[in-house]
């Protein structure tokens, strides 16, 4: 598979892919098939400009302010004025895990058009908060997602559950986590005991059109996720099968062969990447 970085419908930079040969890389390649190739949909986690963070953060106060002046009748209450911190994208987080859970249960008293509106305000803060959540914390990985118009989705098969990894690793792509919302994983990493208590956790349902691409190495303590799963009496409680890998695990497509990039200070600035197989 082979990905072209563009800025401006100017390419910057290439890479490819060796795809694993698992019904995850098949399945994954499968889907993208079905896009047109494109996204636009594109983030990373390093390198950012300060007028790239002030811009994202502008956005940012702007899409909660259309959601709170909205018909929408749950409105956002954190103070982006002032004293800006991870805890404030924390709390904003919580807000769009709360429109998915509402969407995926049918819970809302919006019109079908007013409550597209707010979905797509909702998924465009999501992307925000995880920009600005990456530079605060400093992490070292690029993603795209795929449409045509929608997200490709292809729902998890028991075979393709067990290629489950738990590690990400340098260099290799993985398939997005797609859900609205914190894996087991994810709430375990930040200690976010009240998502588990308010059972919002999420579980990976599909592999659709969205990769991942870590650029670092990075280590999932399994040991210690147990021990806080059973500490916090995630399925005595909450009724989590927590080792499962749906709860907290990734799917590796494959191995990044070839790059324009040496390192990550020369990563190619990029708007845009297509994909060809």
């Amino acid at each position: 598979m082979i990905f072209t970085l563009l800025k401006d419908n100017v390419t910057t930079g290439t890479f490819t892919v060796q795809a694993n040969d698992t019904e995850t890389a098949n399945t994954f390649m499968s889907a993208m098939k079905q896009t047109n190739g494109t996204s636009t949909t594109v983030s990373h986690g390093f390198n950012r400009s300060k007028v790239d963070v002030i811009n994202d953060f502008l956005r940012l106060t702007q899409i909660v302010t259309a959601i709170n002046n909205s018909s929408y009748d749950r409105k956002i209450e954190v103070d982006l004025s002032s004293n800006f911190s991870l805890q404030k994208l924390f709390d904003l987080h919580e807000h769009f895990e709360d429109l998915g859970h509402r969407h995926r249960s049918g819970d809302t008293t919006l019109s079908m058009s007013a409550y597209e509106e707010i979905i797509n305000l909702g998924c465009e803060m999501n992307g925000l908060i995880h920009k600005l959540e990456s530079g605060i914390n400093s992490g070292y990985f690029f993603q795209a997602l795929f449409q045509k118009p929608n997200i490709i989705r292809i729902p998890l098969t028991e075979s393709v559950i067990k290629e489950a990894v738990n590690d990400y690793k340098q260099d290799y792509m993985y398939v997005g986590y797609g859900e609205t919302g914190k894996n087991m994983a994810h709430v375990y990493q930040i200690n976010d005991v009240d998502v588990l208590r308010r059972k919002l956790v999420q579980p990976q349902r599909y592999i659709l059109t969205e990769f991942f691409v870590e650029l670092e190495n990075k280590s999932f303590d399994y040991g210690a996720y147990i021990q806080w799963c059973k500490d916090n009496k995630a399925q005595e409680e909450y009724g989590y099968d927590y080792t499962n890998p749906i709860w907290y695990a990734k799917w590796e497509i494959g191995k990044i062969v070839e790059r324009s990039w040496k390192r990550i200070d020369d990563f190619p600035e990029y708007n845009t990447i297509t994909w060809t197989e």
